[in-house]
C-alpha cells in the first residue's frame, strides 16, 4: 500500500507575513541606539548575595560554656547568606604565619540570618591547633572571614523520613541544635529525637536551650545520656542499642 503524504505549499499570505516580520525586526534593530551591554544583571547580583564565596563578619558576642569547655561566637554583618539547618561555615584563619580553614557547624537558627547573624560553637580539644587558638584569641569586635553555608547534612523531605533520630556527643550537638531551632521556628517540619551523650550533667552543652525547645515544641525530643555519672532523669552509659531501642 502506497503511503500518501500531502505537502501544502506556502501560500502568498504566509510569505507576505514573513517578509513583514523580517522588515519590522530590521527596523527595530536600526532604531535601537548603540550602547554597551551591561555586564551586571540583577539576578547575578542576587545570586552572589545568596551564595558568596566568602563573607566578612564581625564577632558581636562571645558566650562562654565553661562547664563544657566551649564558646559560642555570634557573627554579625549587614547581610548573611541563608542556610539550611545542619550546614557549616568554613572559617579562614592565619595562625603563626600558617593559612588554613576549619569547618564549624552553624549552631544558630536559620531565622537569624534575617538579622545578618550566624553562630558557631568551638570546643577545646587535646592538642587542638585551630580550636585552641580560636578560644584563646577571638574576642568580641574581631573581624572574621567565613565561607557561604556549605554541606548537605540537612533534612530533605523528598529523601528523609518524617521521624529523624539524631545521635550526638559533645560539640557534635551543634547541627542538631540548629535543626531543633528550625523546627521551633517553622523553617523545617519533621519530628526530631536527639540522643545526646555527655560525660556529666555539668558538661552538657546547650542543655538549657535544648530542654527549652523540647518543652515548647512537641516535634523535638531530647534524651540525655551520661557516661561518667548516674543521675535521675538521665540515661547512664554510652549511647548504645539498648538506649536507642527505648
Amino acid at each position: 500500500m502506497a503511503l500518501k503524504i500531502n505537502v501544502k505549499k506556502s501560500g502568498f499570505a504566509d510569505v507576505k507575513n514573513l517578509v513583514k516580520h523580517i522588515t519590522e525586526k530590521n527596523r527595530v534593530i536600526k532604531a535601537t541606539p548603540a550602547k554597551e551591554v551591561s555586564a551586571v544583571f540583577p539576578i547575578n547580583e542576587n545570586a552572589k548575595r545568596l551564595h558568596p564565596d566568602y563573607q566578612k563578619m564581625a564577632i558581636s558576642k562571645v558566650i562562654d560554656h565553661a562547664g563544657a569547655g566551649a564558646k559560642t561566637y555570634v557573627f554579625k554583618a549587614d547581610k548573611a547568606a541563608y542556610f539550611r539547618a545542619g550546614q557549616y561555615l568554613s572559617v579562614a584563619l592565619t595562625i603563626d604565619g600558617s593559612v588554613l580553614t576549619r569547618p564549624y557547624s552553624i549552631s544558630s537558627s536559620p531565622d537569624l540570618t534575617k538579622d545578618g547573624e550566624y553562630a558557631i560553637t568551638v570546643r577545646r580539644t587535646p592538642n587542638g591547633f585551630a580550636s585552641d587558638w580560636i578560644l584563646d584569641n577571638w574576642k568580641a569586635g574581631d573581624e572574621v572571614t567565613v565561607s557561604e553555608p556549605l554541606g548537605n547534612f540537612f533534612y530533605e523531605e523528598l529523601r528523609d523520613c518524617d521521624d529523624v533520630i539524631a545521635l550526638a556527643g559533645g560539640s557534635g550537638i551543634t547541627p542538631f541544635l540548629s535543626m531543633a531551632y528550625a523546627i521551633r521556628d517553622k523553617a523545617e517540619d519533621f519530628n526530631l529525637t536527639i540522643l545526646f551523650g555527655s560525660r556529666t550533667e555539668d558538661s552538657i552543652l546547650f542543655k538549657d536551650e535544648l530542654d527549652a525547645i523540647a518543652k515548647e515544641c512537641d516535634k523535638v525530643k531530647v534524651v540525655h545520656a551520661l557516661s561518667e555519672e548516674e543521675r535521675d532523669g538521665f540515661e547512664h552509659g554510652f549511647i548504645n542499642a539498648d538506649i536507642i531501642s527505648k
